[in-house]
């Protein structure tokens, strides 16, 4: 029970950030470096290149 428990929970932590755009924010907020670099310590600079503002401008530029 605990497993599944701990499971959901970091899903909807991940799901918040994500929709906080706190990718965004990760170099001018401490408290967000702070919670990404908890919650993707091996993958945090993977998830800013997916989720970056660099990829949202390129994805209106292809539109």
């Amino acid at each position: 029970m605990l497993e599944s428990q701990n499971l959901l929970a970091g899903g909807m932590l991940i799901t918040t950030m994500m929709g906080l755009r706190m990718t965004d924010d990760g170099d001018r907020d401490p408290n967000a470096a702070e919670l990404l670099t908890a919650a993707f310590p091996a993958k945090l600079d993977l998830l800013r290149s997916l989720t970056g503002p660099e990829r949202e401008l390129k994805r209106e530029t292809e539109a």
